[in-house]
């Protein structure tokens, strides 16, 4: 008896086993952010997921320096970091500059470096006001008076002002890799 196996799923298969292109927490940081100067918007608007290995820093600098970086990339990746859990802490008294751990301080930096990106950019003011962001402006490594919850609404982090992203690239686990479409028309 001979099993068959249909050409989709061998072709998903070889798909599955050949599509990585990098690993975040892998690959040298250098070479993530090589690969990131090459993306487009819909593509950045993958790579948002935060692990906390200190590369990530260079490599979400990349990101958000990036031209083709949207704001809902911004705003998201910023979200990423938790915010609301340091405004917390913030809340008891605990300065930002007092964490050991070295996820923490790169949570810190990135949430550092996603708000100068979304205050620096003349075209994102005024399309969605924050009080986070104002806050992290006014006080960025000490309390706020006033703590408001930092959770973003959802409608504000759609990629590419409210279009459906058309990325080449998916983001899974830490591997970087090329979406089943993106690997067939390369076939």
């Amino acid at each position: 008896m001979t099993l068959h196996v249909s050409s989709d799923t061998a072709q998903k298969s070889a798909w599955e086993n050949n599509a990585e292109l990098l690993d975040v927490l892998r690959d040298d940081s250098r070479d993530v952010v090589a690969f990131i100067e090459h993306c487009c918007a819909d593509d950045l608007h993958c790579l948002t997921s935060i692990h906390g290995v200190v590369g990530e820093v260079e490599i979400f600098d990349a990101i958000l320096r990036h031209p083709a970086c949207d704001r809902a990339t911004a705003l998201q990746i910023f979200e990423n970091c938790n915010p609301y859990y340091y405004e917390q802490e913030l809340a008891k008294g605990r300065a930002l500059d007092a964490y050991d751990d070295e996820e923490d301080q790169v949570f810190i930096a990135i949430i550092d470096m996603a708000h100068a990106q979304l205050a620096k950019r003349m075209a994102w003011r005024g399309k969605f006001d924050c009080p986070a962001l104002r806050k992290w402006a006014r006080f960025p490594h000490s309390a706020p008076v006033n703590f408001e919850n930092w959770l973003l609404p959802a409608a504000v982090l759609t990629p590419t002002e409210g279009a459906l992203p058309n990325a080449f690239i998916e983001y899974r686990y830490s591997s970087i890799r090329l979406t089943y479409q993106a690997w067939m028309m390369r076939q």
